[in-house]
């Protein structure tokens, strides 16, 4: 009932009331720090959310892959890659899933510091993917200057059948601007319109 009552208030917005609730909080599962980490997530409060899963660690609760999804989101928010890597090993270290949600987070952790190298490998490592994998790729190619990598990674996602959404197409777009592929912009506009 009281990570009920925490996420409640999360939802409507009043994070601060949600922590004082949580400070008030008898016992504490991975389950009620998740959410507390998580509304701290939604309002960009990056810094909150690495706090709090210090503390988390120091209570001797341990983290699933729900939580370990929002504080490589953070890290990839705040460019802390070094953290992020601490996180990708501590999760090794205790035996979590790394699952296509973990993956997802990492992928774009690793673009959004800049190691596209890193990425990549963690794209092509993963057994399973999905919309949200290809479009991390695509955007991040493409903000990291690789255009036509971007593109190709489009063309890749539409062999496999996975259907691009308004993300994608930004992604894609992006790499069309960066890339002074103005022809290939228009075109990949087009389809954006009247096929997806």
């Amino acid at each position: 009932s009281w990570t009920a009552l925490i996420k409640g208030y999360i939802n409507a917005g009043q994070v601060d009331k949600a922590q004082r609730y949580f400070d008030l909080m008898p016992r504490k599962d991975s389950v009620s720090w998740t959410a507390m980490i998580d509304g701290y997530l939604k309002t960009n409060r990056f810094k909150d959310v690495l706090l709090l899963f210090r503390e988390m660690q120091a209570a001797n609760v341990e983290p699933d892959k729900f939580t370990i999804v929002s504080i490589i989101t953070a890290c990839a928010h705040l460019g802390a890659l070094e953290l992020g890597e601490w996180v990708r090993t501590y999760t090794d270290k205790l035996n979590i899933d790394c699952d296509i949600h973990v993956g997802n987070a990492l992928i774009d952790m690793y673009f959004k510091c800049g190691d596209v190298e890193k990425a990549t490998r963690m794209f092509h490592r993963m057994p399973q993917r999905d919309k949200f994998s290809w479009t991390a790729m695509i955007v991040g190619l493409a903000t990291n200057g690789r255009g036509r990598e971007a593109l190709n990674m489009f063309a890749k996602m539409l062999n496999v059948s996975e259907t691009p959404d308004e993300i994608t197409y930004i992604g894609v777009l992006s790499a069309c601007t960066h890339s002074g592929l103005v022809n290939e912009g228009r075109s990949f506009f087009i389809s954006m319109t009247t096929q997806h």
